[in-house]
């Protein structure tokens, strides 16, 4: 069987078959964590005609600031990238993307994970990635770039605690000029190995 997140509310189901003649048949299934693979959906699917079918969408987080996202062909190393252009700084605030994406439900013990992107930016503007949960009361940040003309990393690993969802997904920007432009590629969060216990 294909590896199955059954965190994120797949049923593994097994059924018995009277075929046999009265053989019993075993079957052994194991569940374990995948990791090393991006959880995040890798396509932008940018749609001109219908931006409510982008994976980024653009969102105003605080202080009334607002951007507008837009998808570029060839960014990082060719591959897709978003670009984040500030409408209205607002009173200090910030404005970025937020990924449209079913999110991980919690489970009974804590998990590991590594949080990346990379960003250009200009002098005058800053960006990065956070996670949260539903009801944003638990969240990460990685560092905020900014002045950055080459494409740079900024990431950060962080541990998810029992019991708490992952939900949000954004990209964090601020800048205090009127279209400024900021670009983010290869967003991703990846589940790492749990540490060996403590001796």
């Amino acid at each position: 069987l294909p590896a199955v997140d059954l965190a994120g509310g797949a049923d593994l189901v097994v059924t018995a078959d009277e075929s046999g003649a009265g053989r019993l048949g075993r079957l052994d299934a194991t569940a374990r964590p995948v990791t090393g693979v991006n959880l995040l959906p890798t396509a932008l699917l940018e749609n001109p005609a219908n931006p409510a079918t982008r994976t980024w969408q653009a969102t105003s987080i605080s202080g009334s600031a607002r951007g507008e996202v837009a998808v570029l062909p060839d960014g990082r190393e060719g591959r897709p990238c978003l670009k984040v252009t500030c409408i209205d700084p607002g009173t200090n605030g910030t404005f970025g993307a937020i990924l449209r994406w079913p999110g991980l439900q919690p489970a009974r013990r804590d998990r590991h994970f590594r949080m990346s992107c990379w960003v250009r930016t200009p002098p005058d503007a800053v960006a990065g990635l956070q996670v949260t949960s539903r009801d944003w009361n638990w969240w990460k940040n990685t560092e905020r770039l900014g002045d950055r003309p080459a494409w740079t990393e900024t990431a950060l690993e962080f541990t998810l605690p029992a019991g708490t969802d992952l939900t949000h997904v954004r990209l964090h920007m601020t800048s205090q000029r009127p279209g400024a432009e900021l670009f983010a590629a290869d967003m991703a969060l990846i589940e790492l190995p749990a540490p060996p216990p403590a001796e």
